[in-house]
């Protein structure tokens, strides 16, 4: 499925992802069943799989590591967001397992910047040659908008948060879609 992608510029790859209208969230599934989650994704042609990777220390869960990406088939395109201490090394090591998407927290790290840096020059694999990495900023509910504005040249997706990770309150649905309506109406 993620042959499509193959040899594609960035702009190429971000505009193919974007038809795609949902990135399908892995870990709540059964694991013992995860194989026949896997296929029926795959009949309904969705290559999308994200997978949080908390570290227990950014937020209070912990869930699956770098590791887990590579253990996934090569088929599909990895959407990987990082909720850790340690943004960097988690790039470095999901990058090395195979993610195609990555998205850090804004709120996570003091190198963001260079993080954001090096992912745009990695390209990882797909069937049938390579993709570059896709970038992504992902924003807490009370995490200000204009926090991404020195890195918005550097990432091709913002992510805006309902919920503060690990944590189940989430905010009022009019003020996640304020939000929405600020992001999308900046000039900046």
């Amino acid at each position: 499925m993620n042959s499509q992608f193959a040899g594609l510029t960035r702009e190429a790859c971000v505009a193919l992802l974007a038809s795609y209208p949902l990135s399908v969230g892995i870990l709540a599934g059964q694991w013992i069943a995860l194989h026949r989650y896997l296929q029926q994704l795959e009949v309904l042609n969705q290559p999308l799989l994200h997978l949080d990777l908390m570290d227990g220390q950014f937020c209070p869960q912990f869930t699956v590591g770098p590791w887990a990406v590579g253990q996934l088939p090569q088929t599909f395109i990895k959407d990987v967001h990082l909720m850790v201490a340690d943004q960097w090394t988690a790039a470095q090591a999901c990058v090395k397992a195979g993610a195609h998407c990555i998205t850090l927290q804004a709120e996570g790290d003091i190198h963001l910047h260079h993080t954001l840096s090096w992912l745009g020059q990695q390209t990882v694999p797909v069937i049938g040659g390579e993709m570059p990495v896709i970038r992504g900023i992902s924003l807490c509910p009370a995490t200000p908008l204009d926090v991404i504005i020195p890195i918005l040249s550097d990432v091709e997706v913002i992510q805006l948060l309902a919920v503060n990770p690990g944590y189940g309150s989430k905010m009022r649905s009019s003020d996640l879609h304020e939000r929405v309506a600020q992001l999308s109406l900046s000039t900046w």
